[in-house]
């Protein structure tokens, strides 16, 4: 009988000798390759399956070290994770008296960057099983371990004695808790808590979360005091300067330019990594060009280490392709000239949308495979493409076979915009799957693959306007999970978020679901897959 926390070793605490020795038998069947089932708590039995699928040698007494002393003191002086230790020190001072105890700080690998704590159980932690600065205790280098199954398992975790894949590190329990960005919400490291096996008690794991919340909150603070740097660039700018579109964290996170009364900064730092819409790619250390939420074209100009300032780009005068062909979401493909539009056979159609996948070109030989499969036929697709360069003068180049300059297509339109993150744009692009009538392998990896990265963008980034335009569409319309997260995204009181829920409750039915309104305010995109 376990715990009701099965991230703590609870079972362990009434009597740790007698529970070790249970675990050792338990962890030496397992290594021989039986599963555990509910013999131990279910966190450990998938770490012991990961460990033993990743080759991991039990008998290894030390895992390798990794970094010789000047690469770790780089990547000390580097990680942000530097800046959070005094606060760690002070919190973990209780923690300290009650038993000795060693204290890692680990990088986001399972490379532990720093190792401190009590004078004795850190030299025997370094003899027994070089638990040590520079040496990698990922689950896939040292088994199961609570810095490396924190990783894995993105959750707070305790591994207690023979719970460590490791007969060298049965003689210790460990606890450990993940270290998040507040901007991105990506883990950053891992701070672990280990001792002797006697000491174990499920009330670290608490203490350790604890901790790194508040580290949490000193890496927000810092984000905070960025952003207020940037706000006071702005406000201090010389009387004509032109005023910043908008403004961007070191890491792409959007900075509200206007904090007066009301003002909400939907970008600011939180626990949870922030709202995903309101980040862009982050730019290169010295800047450059970015493409706004609008869609317009920008720069972005750094601003030491507070980030950066976006100015928006003069609108360009942007000559019309001289060809432009329509492949999403039709029967009747085209290719547009100034002149008018000209009908696409299927065949020619497929070629097209090919080149356009593949701008750097296509042998005929590799052209045949993408459009036949198994009957390809390089002569064949030679052919094809003659004619079709016969068709369309100066459209199509050879050796290899490419588009020439001046094509474009709504196809590499939404590949842009998709790039650029600008996914309502990308929507309003993305007219439907490519080519539905294609039978060509190649074409129909492509229009797959476009469908889903576009339809997994949409679902991880939550934005309203872009879910409600796919929602809007044919090729959306009955999206269930799409669906679930416009509703989720859209605020109360706006109309199109039970119009969303209308549609919700009709899709299940047809598919003979049950469903209840609450399951939807739960979390978007957390239903079955589409």
């Amino acid at each position: 009988m376990h715990t009701s926390d099965p991230w703590a070793a609870g079972d362990a605490a009434a009597d740790p000798l007698r529970h070790a020795l249970r675990l050792a038998r338990l962890n030496e069947s397992a290594r021989g390759g039986r599963r555990m089932g509910d013999a131990v708590r279910s966190v450990v039995d998938r770490s012991w399956q990961r460990s033993a699928a990743a080759g991991v040698d039990p008998e290894l007494d030390r895992p390798g070290a990794v970094l010789d002393r000047d690469v770790l003191e780089r990547r000390r002086q580097a990680h942000p994770l530097a800046a959070v230790r005094p606060t760690l020190a002070r919190v973990l001072t209780d923690l300290t008296t009650s038993a000795p105890h060693v204290f890692a700080l680990s990088d986001a690998r399972g490379v532990l960057l720093w190792v401190d704590g009590s004078e004795s159980a850190v030299e025997r932690a370094g003899g027994e099983m070089a638990f040590e600065a520079g040496t990698d205790w990922s689950e896939r280098a040292a088994g199961t371990n609570a810095v490396g199954t924190a990783l894995v398992e993105e959750h707070a975790v305790q591994i207690f004695s023979a719970e460590h894949f490791r007969p060298a590190v049965h003689g210790w329990t460990c606890s450990a808790s993940p270290i998040r960005c507040p901007e991105t919400g990506e883990i950053l490291g891992v701070l672990d808590a280990t001792g002797d096996l006697r000491t174990v008690d499920p009330r670290t794991l608490p203490y350790l979360v604890g901790a790194t919340r508040a580290a949490e909150r000193v890496l927000r603070g810092q984000a905070e005091r960025r952003d207020g740097r940037l706000r006071a660039l702005v406000r201090q700018r010389a009387a004509g300067a032109p005023r910043p579109e908008l403004a961007l964290s070191p890491l792409g996170r959007v900075v509200a330019l206007d904090r007066g009364a009301g003002a909400v900064d939907h970008g600011a730092p939180g626990a949870d990594g922030g709202d995903r819409r309101w980040r862009l790619p982050r730019p290169a250390p010295e800047g450059g060009p970015i493409r706004l939420p609008d869609g317009r074209m920008g720069h972005a100009e750094p601003s030491g280490d507070a980030g950066f300032l976006v100015y928006a780009d003069a609108p360009a005068t942007r000559r019309r392709p001289a060809v432009s062909l329509e492949l999403l979401g039709t029967h009747s493909p085209l290719a547009r000239r100034r002149d008018g539009a000209q009908p696409l056979s299927r065949g020619h159609a497929e070629i097209l949308a090919l080149l356009v996948h593949t701008p750097a070109g296509i042998t005929a030989e590799r052209l045949a495979v993408l459009l036949h499969g198994d009957r390809a036929n390089a002569g064949t697709a030679r052919a094809a493409c003659s004619r079709l360069r016969s068709r369309l003068p100066g459209v199509v180049q050879a050796r290899p076979y490419r588009l020439a300059t001046g094509v474009d297509s709504d196809l590499a339109q939404v590949r842009g915009r998709l790039r650029a993150g600008d996914l309502t744009g990308a929507v309003e692009a993305y007219r439907g799957p490519l080519l539905p009538d294609s039978t060509a392998p190649g074409v129909r990896e492509i229009a797959d693959d476009l469908h889903a990265e576009l339809r997994g963008a949409l679902l991880e980034a939550g934005d309203a306007e872009a879910l409600a335009g796919w929602c809007a569409s044919p090729h959306g319309a009955d999206d269930l999970r799409a669906a679930e997260a416009l509703v989720v995204a859209l605020p109360h009181g706006d109309p199109r978020r039970g119009g969303a829920a209308g549609r919700i409750a009709s899709m299940r039915r047809r598919l003979g679901v049950d469903w209840a309104p609450a399951t939807v305010d739960a979390g978007a995109g957390r239903g079955p897959r589409g």
